[in-house]
């Protein structure tokens, strides 16, 4: 099934430089659209011994459209981007792959945990929001970034664009 790609970038501020060479190096997708850059303080204190502070997050959504069963190899896509763009063997940036399609919005972890499904090569998903009563409706264990406003609301948008294209 067709499906919209998107990512979810966190990035040290120190390293703020590589973004741009990590989003060139996903764009097989003919575009973004991006999200302004988020700070979220649950995730520095998580994040931040491996990747420094201060850390922020972008999120993207791309121009065109990928069947949803090439997640696997996305994923590892994105985990080798990691490591190329790591120093000293600690990332700077941290790239979480996913899509949207009518009724979901899916991520693809290399973490397993309760509610996510495994896919084969030490990937699983997760389903973060469902699309029912006219909104992405979030789950007990949906991240915490995932639920502020401007977020869910970028991520409307991205529906949007993929139903306008699909």
């Amino acid at each position: 099934m067709k499906a919209l790609p998107v990512f979810a970038i966190l990035y040290s501020k120190d390293y703020e430089h590589l973004l741009p060479i990590a989003i060139e190096k996903l764009d097989d997708f003919g575009g973004f659209c991006m999200s302004e850059a988020f700070y979220f303080e649950n995730l520095q204190r998580y994040y931040s011994k491996e990747m420094g502070s201060p850390l922020y997050k972008v999120y993207l959504y791309a121009r065109n459209l990928f069947e949803d069963t090439d997640i696997l190899e996305l994923k590892l896509k994105t985990m080798d981007i990691e490591k190329e763009l790591s120093i000293n063997s600690k990332r700077t940036v941290n790239i979480d792959p996913g899509y949207i399609n009518k009724q979901h919005l899916i991520l693809a972890s290399s973490k397993e945990r309760g509610a996510r499904i495994h896919i084969g090569k030490n990937i699983f998903l997760e389903m973060e929001y469902i699309f029912i009563f006219k909104d992405f409706k979030p789950f007990y264990w949906t991240y915490q970034d995932y639920r502020h406003p401007n977020v869910k609301a970028f991520f409307h948008m991205a529906r949007e664009y993929y139903l306008s294209i699909i």
